[in-house]
């Protein structure tokens, strides 16, 4: 009954996806020379048989029901047009492939941004985001809740990927574009720029400082921000213009 029971759920299971159940499995199913044609000859055989005791029976149903499920999916896959993904094939796939070159050519993008490039969904993204990561195309830099993406293959050293990510993120990245933009620029005058209180800019300063992201410079009663010499070049190199 626990088979048929079985049988019945995966059944259920094909015609939910449409599938055609009428697959022919004869061929992969266990057969017995005096296999009986019905209920009645079942019962009728089941003393002469020497398996009928000792739970050779429920095994023989089992291997075929096993058999079915078999040629079932091999039948689905190709029905279904199932492909497996190889790192040779993974970016074949339009939507990967789009993906992948939204990445490239912004490095450190978080999946917000990267969802509205691509123009997927959040749950299709992390789909096509998974198989391309599994394939070591892109890796993943994640300096808190945040996921920021970039090329993979050593393109990017962990300096850069710390720094892109917080140069693409946000307000943090604002501050950084408008340091980048105006070297020497004051914290009220960020402020007035971005329109966000003074302390806002204060505090966000005070963790790339620490970063070493930007550099502060006393003049009187005015701190001056700099981006770092290399951080600038970095910029030049590979974020578009």
């Amino acid at each position: 009954m626990q088979y048929t029971n079985l049988g019945f759920a995966c059944g259920l299971f094909l015609i939910t996806l449409g599938f055609p159940l009428d697959c022919s499995v004869s061929e992969n199913r266990i057969s017995f020379e005096d296999e009986p044609e019905n209920e009645s000859d079942d019962q009728e055989h089941s003393s002469s048989f020497p398996w009928a005791h000792t739970g050779m029976n429920e095994h023989w149903r089992l291997s075929n029901l096993i058999a079915d499920i078999d040629q079932a999916l091999r039948t689905l896959h190709q029905f279904r047009g199932y492909r497996r993904i190889t790192a040779h094939n993974v970016l074949e796939n339009e939507t990967r492939r789009k993906i992948f070159s939204i990445i490239c050519s912004n490095p450190g993008i978080d999946m917000t941004r990267l969802a509205v490039l691509s123009d997927c969904n959040e749950r299709t993204l992390r789909y096509h985001i998974d198989q391309i990561v599994e394939k070591d195309y892109i890796t993943i830099y994640s300096p808190g809740k945040s996921f920021h993406f970039f090329e993979n293959h050593n393109a990017f050293s962990l300096r850069e990927q710390k720094f892109l990510s917080y140069y693409s993120s946000g307000q943090t990245g604002k501050i950084l574009s408008l340091i980048h933009q105006k070297p020497g620029i004051t914290r009220r005058e960020i402020a007035d720029y971005l329109g966000v209180a003074s302390s806002t800019v204060t505090r966000m300063v005070q963790v790339l400082a620490q970063e070493e992201c930007v550099r502060l410079v006393k003049e009187g009663k005015y701190t001056r921000h700099y981006l770092m010499s290399d951080l600038v070049s970095i910029i030049q190199r590979m974020i578009p213009a």
